[in-house]
């Protein structure tokens, strides 16, 4: 068990940015975007988490959710109760500053490009320690195990394809 952990904000001043934004891809034409606040830094970071399979991080592998090996499980009764329980536990190790207020998880139809079939959304209700404003992160994984968020601009971020 990780000892916790308090963070201050460091976004104290405008131009220094505190850390690099989901996706990579910067619509400046510059290399990354970057998070000016440590708020959408914590976001960056928990949707990194979301996204990242336990043991793909090289030296950290137990980074990452539960969510894709819990993907291939039975879907019994018990599995959403096992997801919210799994992600909530990875996000209270890994992201201290994300206060959880409630995670739905429902089957549902996902259409799009390569991410056409039945999985599993979650709709992950929560706060970031700093600003206790109330944000939310859609989550789709379909049952090739293509993870994608979709958020607030309505962009979705996508796990690459092993093809």
């Amino acid at each position: 068990m990780r000892e916790n952990i308090s963070y201050n904000t460091i976004d104290l001043e405008p131009d220094i940015a505190v850390g690099i934004a989901l996706p990579f891809s910067s619509k400046f034409g510059g290399l990354f975007h970057l998070n000016y606040s440590t708020e959408d830094q914590a976001i960056s970071n928990l949707k990194n988490l979301l996204l990242t399979k336990k043991g793909e991080r090289i030296m950290l592998p137990t980074f990452g959710s539960s969510l894709y090996s819990l993907l291939f499980d039975q879907n019994v009764d018990d599995l959403p109760v096992r997801i919210k329980n799994e992600l909530k536990l990875d996000i209270s190790l890994w992201c201290p500053q994300i206060i959880v207020t409630s995670i739905d998880v429902k089957n549902a139809r996902i259409s799009g490009n390569k991410s056409d079939g039945h999985g599993i959304q979650i709709i992950l209700n929560f706060k970031v320690d700093i600003s206790q404003s109330n944000k939310t992160i859609v989550l789709f994984i379909n049952n090739n195990g293509i993870a994608q968020i979709v958020n607030d601009q309505s962009t979705i971020i996508s796990l690459p394809d092993n093809d």
